[in-house]
């Protein structure tokens, strides 16, 4: 049983109020595809917020968003984790412009949205956004990965959860540079 007492300095130390919700997320990882254009995301962070000391770190969040059709000259994510939402944008300057891929993740009622679609996280931690060239999003959820998976790991349990998707089998990871 903690000591009361310590939650004050425990506050000024983690940030008390700046995140809210049933998760907390702390950090998040990305890799990038190589075929097609894309890229593997992984949101890391605490369940129960409160208990943020007595959880482990896990990842609570893997998205992989693909361009089919497109080619970049450049790219780049940026992540506002706000007290209940967390957005992720997802941007990439391709051959016909700037494209943007923005995904909200509500933490308080675990509901992530994909351009007019909403899916209940709990359902489902592994979310696929499909960017066509036209601008056309589309996502599809599917089960659930433990917390500990790697970017290699969400593309293998991709190709089990939807074996005859054409284009879940063709994604590759980016090799390191």
């Amino acid at each position: 049983m903690r000591n009361s007492a310590h939650l004050p300095l425990l506050c000024l130390i983690a940030g008390c109020g700046v995140q809210g919700g049933l998760f907390t997320t702390n950090s998040e990882s990305s890799q990038a595809l190589a075929s097609p254009l894309g890229c593997i995301d992984i949101v890391s962070g605490y369940a129960q917020p409160l208990r943020a000391m007595d959880t482990p770190e896990q990842n609570l969040l893997y998205l992989v968003v693909v361009l089919p059709g497109l080619h970049a000259r450049g790219s780049g994510s940026s992540g506002d984790y706000g007290r209940y939402v967390s957005t992720l944008t997802f941007d990439w300057d391709t051959d016909t412009g700037k494209v943007s891929v923005p995904v909200q993740w509500d933490r308080e009622a675990d509901k992530v949205f994909v351009s007019h679609q909403t899916f209940v996280r709990s359902k489902g931690n592994v979310v696929i956004v499909r960017r066509e060239p036209n601008g056309a999003m589309t996502a599809k959820q599917v089960a659930s990965l433990g917390p500990r998976a790697d970017c290699s790991a969400v593309l293998d349990h991709l190709r089990e959860q939807l074996p005859n998707d054409e284009l879940v089998a063709s994604l590759r990871l980016k090799k390191a540079q």
